[in-house]
């Protein structure tokens, strides 16, 4: 599939597979699991806001990822080489809208506050109909890399324990995070007004915040 975004919308490609879920079949209500895992959404919007959100041209590729229960994944090159990562999530994920705005302000928080390895988000919108793609999307950075289990069975054990050491790092830093509640992480404007007062995160210096703004 290397075409313009204007070109994909033609007789040889199956789009619709683009929207459904491809990567199994189900024993018992297959068409009540299918219909969970259905995202309806205009692919030529999706690609043209990707390229706008990182300043490309134009989408070259589109590379459909191996599909989890609940989201949607693609991995978009553009025409300069340049590649991000597009998730929708199904209609199976969670509560419609704040299972999206709680994902990206969380993905900030972890990124901006705790400095953590985290994909930088470039473009999103929590609400269907507020968009031109006519789904939920996040449009983030694609990190480079390799996936541990091509490398694993090749690794020292020195190699394996500092990997391992990272992972502990991350999960300390997160599990050492202390908030005034219990809940998801949003940003303001995308909850209720009635308790934007609340300082839910204090750091180790006393400092409180982040006050967390949709941008």
């Amino acid at each position: 599939m290397d075409q313009r975004q204007g070109d994909f919308i033609d007789s040889k490609h199956d789009l619709d597979a683009l929207n459904r879920f491809t990567s199994g079949r189900w024993l018992w209500n297959e068409r009540q699991q299918l219909a969970a895992r259905y995202v309806k959404f205009n692919i030529t919007k999706l690609l043209k806001l990707a390229a706008a959100s990182i300043g490309s041209e134009s989408c070259a590729e589109v590379v459909k990822l191996s599909e989890g229960q609940y989201n949607k994944v693609f991995q978009l090159t553009m025409h300069d080489g340049r590649e991000v990562i597009a998730k929708l999530p199904n209609p199976n994920a969670g509560r419609l809208h704040f299972t999206t705005a709680s994902e990206v302000a969380t993905m900030d928080f972890l990124r901006n506050t705790l400095h953590l390895p985290v994909p930088k988000v470039h473009a999103w919108s929590s609400r269907a109909s507020d968009n031109a793609v006519g789904a939920e999307y996040i449009i983030m950075e694609k990190q480079a890399g390799t996936m541990l289990s091509d490398m694993w069975e090749t690794m020292r054990g020195k190699q394996k324990a500092q990997i391992v050491k990272q992972i502990v790092d991350i999960e300390k830093t997160i599990a050492s995070t202390k908030f005034t509640k219990l809940g998801a992480l949003y940003y303001k404007r995308d909850l209720p007004s009635s308790d934007h007062d609340t300082v839910l995160y204090v750091d180790r210096a006393g400092n409180e915040g982040p006050q967390l703004r949709r941008t």
